[in-house]
């Protein structure tokens, strides 16, 4: 049974479709396709370093160690160091423009998504541009609805049999 029939059957029986629910029926594919739509046509406007700190900081907020391994391994593989890492994950950074943007993750998991017309200013003053500001609440979004879906729908990780280690060794 596809996830779209699941998905007609639930709303018949219910009148609604319940989100946990629906994130349990959704394939690996199908959340990658959502995310995907959820990028906006500015993605590319933050430097990748900049966007793994977003990751960490929303994954630390929501004590996700799956997220936060992933993300650190992201940062790694952009050369951040550990110290930089780990800034990230605490939301600060000596960079005032990256402290800027990640107060702006804080703010954005603190209040549900809303931003002031004063943070609007304050981006803008430390040299956020349109396009940038989009992506920090895009790329903020995508990293929490990453950290939900993983709380919603874990995936187990199966331990490997003892042939599964002896090829990883070579043997």
């Amino acid at each position: 049974m596809g996830t779209s029939t699941n998905a007609d059957a639930i709303r018949s029986r219910l009148a609604v479709t319940p989100t946990g629910r629906l994130l349990m029926m959704m394939s690996i594919a199908e959340a990658t396709h959502a995310l995907e739509e959820m990028r906006p046509s500015v993605a590319g406007a933050l430097h990748p370093a900049l966007r793994v700190a977003i990751r960490l900081a929303v994954a630390e907020e929501h004590e996700c160690a799956r997220c936060l391994a992933d993300a650190s391994a992201a940062g790694r593989g952009l050369g951040l160091s550990e110290h930089e890492l780990l800034d990230a994950r605490l939301g600060v950074s000596d960079d005032p423009t990256v402290q800027r943007a990640l107060d702006l993750v804080h703010h954005l998991l603190d209040t549900g998504g809303y931003i002031s017309d004063i943070d609007l200013r304050e981006l803008r003053a430390a040299g956020f541009g349109d396009a940038q500001v989009v992506e920090l609440v895009a790329a903020s979004t995508e990293s929490l609805f990453h950290d939900r879906f993983l709380h919603a729908a874990p995936i187990a990780v199966l331990p490997r049999s003892a042939d599964e280690n002896a090829r990883r060794r070579g043997a």
